[in-house]
């Protein structure tokens, strides 16, 4: 790895290099690692490692894309994710395992909590993306 990627910043499972931040200084689309650092972020400081939020970070989600519809309780299972009350999960539209990449990310949204703290009995979805 050339010095020029060094890494400049870490956070738990999260880090960011020279290149990602480069990508800050605009106008770049924003990558994986800016993604899963700011989901590391808001788990750490925004949330204070709250276990009722939970974000499933690019590279998680992207793998339950592809995985096995019959291996995805051994993954899904240790989430616990039905006893959270809100979930967060970058998706990103690349479909083939051999490639990297994708050219569009959206931002997947469960929340059992709408308008205010009135609990529904099954959670609500929201999807940001754009629309073409």
């Amino acid at each position: 790895m050339s010095g020029a990627d060094r890494v400049v910043v870490s956070l738990g499972d999260a880090l960011l290099r020279a290149s990602d931040v480069e990508l800050l200084r605009g106008p770049h689309w924003l990558n994986d690692r800016i993604i899963g650092f700011c989901f590391e972020f808001f788990h750490q400081h925004i949330f204070d490692t709250s276990d009722r939020v939970c974000f499933l970070s690019p590279e998680v989600s992207h793998f339950l894309k592809l995985v096995a519809r019959s291996e995805l309780p051994a993954f899904l299972e240790p989430l616990n994710l039905p006893s959270k009350d809100v979930i967060l999960v970058a998706v990103n539209d690349a479909s083939d395992p051999s490639a990297p990449g994708g050219t569009h990310w959206s931002l997947m949204l469960s929340s059992k909590q709408v308008g205010g703290n009135a609990l529904m009995k099954s959670p609500f979805l929201f999807l940001f993306g754009h629309s073409v």
